[in-house]
């Protein structure tokens, strides 16, 4: 009994991700089309992109994979396709963290959210210079 639970959990997540996969690969055409169709040119698709940072002094050498880089009026910016109503919302704080990550990388304040549910591309700009502190 025990063993035959153990096979068919494993084989329905395997299911799982193929359609988490399948689904992942239908939007980012989905979103190929609604960035040419917003006057976008896509200059990069699933681009590597390497970075380093110190943790206790040490060089940590670590990769980001943009979905999109697109070029619109002379501006670059990353493009970021989600699917799904929780995951497509920059309120959801795994979503804002992965923009913000792009943005520092990449050096810019300026992404592109690409919702595939609704069919909607989200200028976000963070504010990533003048943030003040208050001391208390």
């Amino acid at each position: 009994g025990l063993f035959v639970f153990y096979y068919l959990a494993k084989f329905i997540r395997r299911l799982l991700l193929a359609w988490r996969f399948s689904r992942a690969r239908r939007g980012e055409t989905q979103a190929r089309k609604l960035l040419k169709k917003h006057g976008y040119r896509i200059l990069a698709e699933q681009e590597e992109v390497n970075f380093t940072y110190l943790l206790d002094h040490k060089v940590i050498r670590q990769k980001i994979v943009l979905d999109f880089r697109v070029e619109r009026d002379g501006q670059i910016y990353v493009a970021e396709v989600k699917t799904g109503e929780v995951a497509a919302d920059i309120r959801n704080s795994a979503t804002r963290r992965q923009l913000l990550e792009y943005a520092v990388v990449t050096g810019t304040t300026e992404v592109l959210l690409i919702d595939i549910e609704k069919g909607k591309i989200s200028h976000i700009e963070f504010a990533l210079r003048g943030i003040h502190f208050a001391h208390k």
